[in-house]
């Protein structure tokens, strides 16, 4: 059983106290950052950067239940758009005008519990891979921050998917507040791991 689905049952078990209240919420933070930590599988890495009209960007590789994909495209305007996608399906997307996101969205229930903690690591454990951090060395810091913005919504998605598949007692509201802690986090140690990658 997965870490994020083991948390999600012991938080499940304590609804008599909000688990967000007081220092729970930022220990249930660790333990689920902690969880997305632990290596998994993940072959045939590639990445590509472009800067040419713009900027592009995309990472691809295989996990033991898919291939993932995640593309940034974004013109000089700043108009452009940011999707991952699981076998050709899109699961995050977002679309940017003036460099600003004015639209998202998610579809990760179709994913089983495991499958969207699997996916959740693999795109936080992606940007620490040799290729990818070869590929994003002296890019436009845009990117960076499409890398930053997409990877925590895509980690967000996955850990409420993941807390909601783990646990009926939980609740909706309790699993999105965890899930948007966990995005926003990991979204910040993207963008850190990126920028050091252009430095």
């Amino acid at each position: 059983m997965q870490a994020l689905t083991v948390l999600c049952l012991l938080l499940s078990l304590g609804l008599d106290r909000a688990p967000w209240s007081s220092g729970a919420a930022d220990a249930d933070v660790e333990t689920v950052l902690s969880s997305l930590e632990s290596p998994i599988e993940l072959r045939d890495v590639t990445a590509v950067v472009e800067p040419r009209d713009g900027a592009s960007m995309q990472v691809d590789y295989d996990i033991p239940f898919g291939h993932v994909v995640i593309a940034a495209r974004i013109g000089e305007d700043g108009a452009g758009v940011a999707r991952m996608t699981l076998d050709r399906r899109v699961l995050v997307e977002q679309h940017f005008e003036g460099g600003e996101i004015v639209e998202e969205s998610t579809a990760f229930g179709e994913l089983t519990g495991e499958e969207a903690h699997i996916l959740a690591a693999s795109v936080y454990q992606v940007w620490d891979h040799e290729v990818v951090l070869e590929a994003l060395t002296g890019t436009d810091r845009f990117l960076c921050e499409f890398a930053a913005g997409l990877s925590g919504l895509a980690i967000a998605a996955g850990v409420i998917a993941g807390c909601e598949w783990g646990t009926a007692g939980l609740g909706t509201p309790a699993c999105v507040g965890l899930g948007t802690q966990v995005g926003a986090q990991t979204g910040a140690i993207v963008h850190k791991k990126c920028g050091s990658a252009q430095n």
